[in-house]
């Protein structure tokens, strides 16, 4: 990751740490030695398509190729640590006792993928226009706010993450 985000800069690739086991997705990424996957989601672009978007990550995904050539091709990359986000649990939607969704993203909250919530801030609006707040014990960085697709599986909303830095070892 620390060479795409050389390569990229000044613009950013935010990386999310996904490590958890119960929380680790059915795909390829999850069986690696160091997972990476790459998506245009967890942001307010994601749920629409974008030029800028698929741009960006046609930048990032050419880097990525490139870094795994030179790799291959036996280049040494020195140790570093990179800023990541690292998930720490899925929040569902607020429900009545049918399971259907009581309420929807609080305004405030909206769009706002990355950016810190703290304990007290609102997350929620329920239906009649009360406001949710968040009962965390500390900042956290929501990702894939209002992703449509979680909307009736019960599977979250976002997932809060801590802003942390991650040792990379040289390879």
């Amino acid at each position: 990751m620390n060479y795409i985000k050389k390569a990229i800069a000044p613009s950013s690739c935010l990386v999310l740490l996904n490590e958890h086991p119960l929380l680790k997705y059915s795909t390829s990424r999850s069986i690696a030695k160091h997972p990476v996957g790459e998506s245009g989601s967890g942001s307010p672009a994601s749920r629409c398509l974008r030029s800028n978007i698929f741009e960006a990550m046609r930048v990032i995904l050419k880097h990525a190729l490139d870094f795994i050539e030179l790799f291959n091709e036996g280049m040494e990359f020195p140790s570093c640590t990179v800023e990541v986000f690292r998930v720490l649990e899925r929040i569902d939607y607020p429900r009545d006792a049918n399971g259907n969704i009581i309420a929807m993203v609080h305004p405030n909250l909206q769009d706002c993928d990355w950016e810190p919530l703290n304990p007290g801030d609102p997350m929620f609006q329920t239906f009649d226009g009360k406001t949710i707040r968040f009962q965390g014990s500390g900042t956290v960085y929501p990702t894939f706010i209002n992703e449509a697709a979680y909307y009736e599986n019960n599977r979250h909303l976002l997932p809060p993450d801590e802003k942390a830095w991650w040792p990379v070892p040289s390879e």
